[in-house]
């Protein structure tokens, strides 16, 4: 599937979130939800541990400053809450996509993550404070105020979006018989999800160029038409459109897949 591509001087891209929810939206989203939520916790101001699937959970497990207590997850990244459920056994992950704008035609860098959760687990928040203003050293007030839904066993994948630091987009679950190896080549022809490949045509001469991985080097299509670069190019117009190169009387549309 071809998508109108978002065209301004020294702008060709298509919008990474919506290449993302592309994917996402092909495996089960509402599945996902807890994962999501889980993740979303570990991110936030709260203090967030590792908890059981089932069981009750002891406050006492959560006093401060006491060793081999529950693993805590809130790192602020979705890979850091990743790699600390990860050594703590409830899942692996597989990196199975990194694209930075350079590389695709995108808005900003991409990932996905694919997890396979190999044991359910749950997630409590919990809540530090000082009975004295004036304390200092570890709190000496603590309640747990949240404790997420089970996080089922079975395979996710996890979107993200951003050049510094990823922004979570959301999480699906992810069924079916394909390996996890086989994944990267799966996303590759996911509807929507492309974006490594941009079409260019003029509506009044026929000429068509097409560039390719994030190049802005358009090479022509079986015609009789020169090659050109999207940083030279003018007459950038609101539809999306510019000068045609070729015969300068035509507009030059442009669509990513």
């Amino acid at each position: 599937m071809s998508v109108s591509a978002e065209v301004a001087p020294y702008c060709l891209t298509v919008d990474s979130v919506e290449t993302i929810e592309a994917v996402l939206d092909c495996g089960d989203r509402e599945r996902g939800q807890t994962l999501r939520e889980v993740l979303r916790d570990a991110m936030s101001d709260r203090s967030t541990f590792i908890a059981p699937a089932t069981g009750s959970v002891d406050p006492e497990a959560f006093r401060p400053g006491v060793d081999g207590g529950p693993v805590a997850i809130d790192d602020r990244t979705v890979s850091a809450g990743l790699d600390r459920l990860c050594k703590a056994g409830y899942l692996t992950v597989s990196h199975v996509w990194a694209e930075t704008p350079t590389e695709a035609y995108v808005s900003a860098a991409r990932f996905i993550t694919l997890v396979r959760v190999l044991r359910p687990f749950s997630v409590v928040s919990v809540r530090y404070s000082w009975s004295h203003p004036a304390a200092i050293g570890f709190a000496d007030r603590w309640e747990i105020t949240n404790r997420s839904a089970v996080v089922p066993a079975g395979r996710y994948l996890i979107g993200e979006v951003g050049d510094m630091q990823p922004r979570l987009i959301g999480v699906s679950g992810f069924d079916g018989e394909l390996a996890d190896d086989d994944v990267t080549c799966w996303l590759a022809e996911v509807e929507g999800f492309g974006a490594s490949r941009c079409s260019a045509g003029c509506e009044h001469c026929r000429s068509e160029w097409t560039a390719e991985a994030g190049s802005w080097e358009f090479r022509p299509d079986d015609c009789a038409a020169v090659a050109w670069r999207f940083d030279d190019a003018d007459g950038f117009a609101h539809d999306g459109t510019i000068s045609c190169p070729a015969c300068h009387i035509g507009r030059v549309g442009f669509f990513i897949s």
